[in-house]
């Protein structure tokens, strides 16, 4: 229970966080800090807070007062945040809870006492007024299960929950007393498990698994037509993003909206900004591209007279980074402005071709995949094609999260002020783990991340919410992001030539020129 009065505050993609200010401690000690070293990342964190930038002065107040007021608000806060001045603490979420089955079709789940924290759909709180009735709930419940709510509701961590069986007897009786205090809930739940396979039992990993609560898919779902519920109608920031998309119908239709584009930048003098950074990290969260064009910026000399590849090839799959023409079409045909939004460093003495990819022809077909490369998608993916490749599969899903990201980045950039390519020198790597007190465990995570990388293209700057950093902004400003990006994975390529060939190509390309006068 928040005892500390401290305040709770969330993020667009629904996790909560315990705002604690200068040395006040959190309401619960064992919450672990969200902690950030590079500023950049602390302004990503802070941009996806549920917090408007005039609600800032309130909460932070004279520590506040201290920053330069002439910066942005976003980066004032981060600039508290890397000080260790602000700092947040994670508060487990409910959607991530074990379920456990207690009657047909129901199944309980346990969360801290965190106030507004989003819950499954239909989820309801259990009521429990005296010491009987919690331990009537607790009664039935396993060693294996009772281990499962302490770290579901933050008393222990995953790793200290593996270390050694634990003490049936006094997990219930502190389950037992935590609920009578109210110091956690318990919800009951629909529950439907998956049907089991062959070989397994059957298991739901966590709550979001349950029908009802949205789960990100690879690749987006046929809508379906049987549904007779009114749509619901959607939020302000939705209907704000769909007055501003942006649908070509064929590319000949996409090529004239990117020269009306050109027209405007020339007259205006800068480039338009099309969508909002709130925006942008809503688009992001959905973590699905419902657009029919994907678009990629090549260095002219990789298609090669047609005989090259959208991306690189290895071990028969080709792997691409790229956006929607959604997102990328109010940059125009200028390649400056197309790297800057899309996080890619434009070298002058190259000549830059856009390829405009109908998303349908080459990605949905068997073994390919296109979508947007959020931690949980890329998990997926990982799951499905790479899992074997990597030093420490059992640990992917502590690879791929923010805190893996941070020291991810640190380490590389490290490494790399030593010389260039430093972060693949086996020499440089030991004796940067050894120099900084790296952790066996960190170690294991930053060789699983480096061999992500090296299978994926997900370098340093991966930022795991499905969006690029803007390089106009590099060191954050006011928009720290450029565009919603997307991830190819494709198991059959086929060279420029092929994909353009026929009456109806799946590919065309666009030169690429700067516009004459402007300050990109």
């Amino acid at each position: 229970m928040n005892t500390s009065h401290n305040l709770i505050v969330s993020d667009s993609f629904g996790n909560c966080y315990e705002l604690v200010l200068g040395y006040n401690p959190p309401s619960d000690v064992r919450r672990e800090c969200h902690r950030f070293t590079d500023t950049v990342y602390a302004m990503q964190f802070v941009a996806r807070l549920n917090v408007a930038n005039q609600q800032w002065p309130a909460l932070l107040g004279r520590w506040l007062s201290g920053t330069n007021e002439h910066e942005s608000m976003a980066y004032r806060v981060a600039a508290l945040v890397v000080r260790g001045v602000v700092n947040f603490f994670k508060v487990p979420r409910l959607y991530e809870a074990t379920p456990i089955p207690i009657e047909l079709g129901k199944a309980l789940v346990f969360s801290p006492a965190v106030e507004n924290t989003p819950t499954p759909f239909g989820a309801q709180k259990q009521q429990l007024s005296n010491k009987a009735e919690a331990e009537a709930l607790t009664a039935a419940l396993t060693p294996t299960q009772l281990n499962q709510i302490q770290v579901d509701c933050g008393f222990i961590s995953r790793t200290q929950a593996g270390f050694s069986p634990p003490d049936a007897q006094l997990a219930r009786s502190q389950l037992t007393d935590a609920l009578v205090r109210g110091d956690i809930w318990a919800w009951k739940i629909d529950f439907r498990p998956h049907a089991p396979s062959s070989n397994t039992k059957s298991e739901v990993s966590s709550a979001a698994d349950i029908p009802g609560n949205r789960k990100i898919p690879l690749a987006p779902e046929p809508a379906s037509t049987t549904s007779t519920q009114a749509a619901p109608q959607p939020a302000p920031i939705e209907t704000s993003i769909a007055g501003k998309k942006t649908d070509p119908q064929n590319f000949a239709d996409a090529k004239r909206q990117l020269a009306k584009r050109r027209v405007q930048i020339q007259n205006e003098g800068k480039v338009p900004e099309k969508y909002t950074q709130e925006e942008l990290v809503h688009i992001a969260s959905q973590g699905e591209i419902n657009e029919k064009y994907i678009v990629r910026i090549i260095e002219t000399r990789h298609i090669k007279d047609g005989d090259g590849y959208l991306g690189t090839i290895e071990n028969g799959a080709m792997k691409y980074w790229s956006t929607t023409f959604d997102q990328l079409e109010a940059n125009d045909t200028d390649p400056r402005l197309i790297c800057a939004a899309t996080g890619k460093a434009y070298k002058p003495e190259e000549e830059y071709t856009l390829a405009i990819i109908d998303k349908q022809q080459v990605m949905d077909k068997d073994g390919s995949y296109a979508f947007v490369p959020t931690y949980e998608n890329m998990s997926n993916l990982a799951k499905q094609e790479i899992a074997d490749k990597l030093p420490h599969p059992e640990l992917l899903e502590e690879t791929l999260s923010q805190e893996t990201s941070e020291k991810y980045f640190e380490a590389v950039t490290a490494m790399e002020n030593v010389k260039e390519g430093g972060a693949g020198d086996i020499e440089i790597q030991a004796e940067y783990f050894k120099t900084n007190n790296v952790s066996e465990h960190d170690q294991k995570l930053f060789k699983n991340r480096a061999k992500l990388q090296k299978e994926t293209g997900a370098d340093e700057h991966f930022l795991g919410n499905g969006l690029t950093k803007n390089l106009r902004n590099p060191d954050g400003g006011s928009n720290p992001y450029g565009v919603v990006e997307t991830f190819s994975y494709d198991k059959n390529p086929q060279t420029f030539r092929q994909m353009q060939a026929g009456d109806n190509p799946a590919v065309t390309t666009v030169k690429l020129t700067p516009i004459q006068g402007l300050h990109a």
